[in-house]
């Protein structure tokens, strides 16, 4: 890997000058969030700036795996793609799917896609280790990234909702540690904390 300079977000930084072997390469924690990446250290990269994405191209930005649940999909998937601003929107390399059971929570879903994150980011790094060109997928983005505020709002219920928006709502924001459905009543906020796949009563069958 000749003076391959590389960006890999939500995995490692790669410093380009160095040969790709474990010996000399050096490797520092990415930064958390693609905006706290300055813009010219994407435009100091010679050859790629890839950002393993935990969603397909269908569903970028943050909460995908939230906003996938929310919506009932049967499949998703993980994205590799060139990095650039705004998030989430530069040409898609590679694109990896595979089926959501009936009762996945977004905990078992994101498991799947570090699981597929793991293996595409192998094989994108067995390319680039052999200075090989990046594949350049069919597949767009679909929509703008989904925004902080817009997953806000999918963790919000109120008691004009029915129950089977609230247990949408519920399945889709559960996650262990994390806040996720809630309600507010007489000023204060109410957090659910039980399990994200919530029976139903007989009376709404």
């Amino acid at each position: 890997m000749d003076h391959y300079d590389l960006i890999v977000r939500n995995a490692t930084i790669i410093d380009g000058t160095q040969a790709a072997t474990a010996a000399n390469t050096q490797v520092q924690s990415a930064a958390p969030n693609l905006l706290n990446i300055v813009a010219g250290l994407l435009k100091a990269t010679t050859k790629a700036a890839l950002n393993f994405h935990p969603g397909p191209p269908s569903y970028p930005g943050i909460g995908c795996t939230n906003f996938a649940l929310y919506d009932g999909v049967d499949r998703f998937g993980v994205t590799c793609h060139h990095m650039a601003l705004p998030v989430d929107s530069g040409a898609v390399i590679l694109v990896r799917r595979f089926d959501v059971d009936p009762d996945e929570t977004v905990f078992s879903l994101t498991g799947k896609c570090h699981a597929a994150i793991a293996e595409l980011f192998f094989e994108v790094m067995a390319l680039v280790e052999a200075n090989a060109p990046l594949p350049t997928s069919a597949e767009t983005w679909t929509r703008p990234a989904y925004r902080r505020d817009e997953l806000n709002a999918l963790c919000r219920v109120t008691p004009d909702m029915d129950p089977a928006e609230i247990r949408r709502r519920v399945r889709a924001t559960a996650y262990p540690g994390a806040p996720g459905a809630y309600i507010e009543l007489a000023g204060l906020r109410f957090e659910y904390g039980g399990d994200p796949l919530l029976p139903v009563p007989l009376e709404t069958k």
